[in-house]
């Protein structure tokens, strides 16, 4: 089975993430579960989401915004405001806080109680929240 970036990043991108062969971490490795990124992967790929190495993790994109990222801490969801009490129901999840400060649209789920289902729903929610905001338009390259 192909790794995520086999699947839908661009080639190279995640080379610097990954342990290398002989067990070593590159110098700029980055702290997730590869194995929960490449479950997300299969999931989240045939729906044109894309990964890039971002906020000290792995953030999936969906027409440039981020719907969910991994990293040391756990899977970041992006719920939307309206969605937040809801999730917010589920022990598994925790309303995020950067710097201190508790973050509207996205919570902190435990990767411990992510099984298919629970992965899926999340998911879900994830694509259903970030898809009802306008695509982000593409950084210019300067010439």
């Amino acid at each position: 089975m192909p790794g995520i970036g086999d699947i839908f990043c661009p080639k190279g991108l995640l080379s610097s993430i990954s342990a290398h062969t002989d067990g070593t971490e590159s110098e700029d490795a980055m702290a997730y579960d590869e194995v929960l990124a490449d479950r997300i992967t299969e999931r989240l790929a045939p729906r044109g989401v894309t990964a890039k190495k971002m906020f000290a993790g792995l953030t999936f994109l969906w027409q440039g915004n981020a719907l969910a990222n991994l990293y040391d801490e756990g899977l970041m969801v992006r719920v939307g405001p309206d969605g937040m009490d809801e999730a917010l129901t589920s022990p598994s999840a925790t309303q995020l806080l950067f710097r201190g400060k508790p973050q509207a649209s996205w919570v902190l789920v435990d990767e411990e109680t992510l099984d298919d289902d629970a992965l899926d729903s999340w998911l879900n929610l994830a694509f259903e929240a970030t898809a009802e905001l306008p695509p982000k338009k593409p950084k210019s390259t300067k010439k």
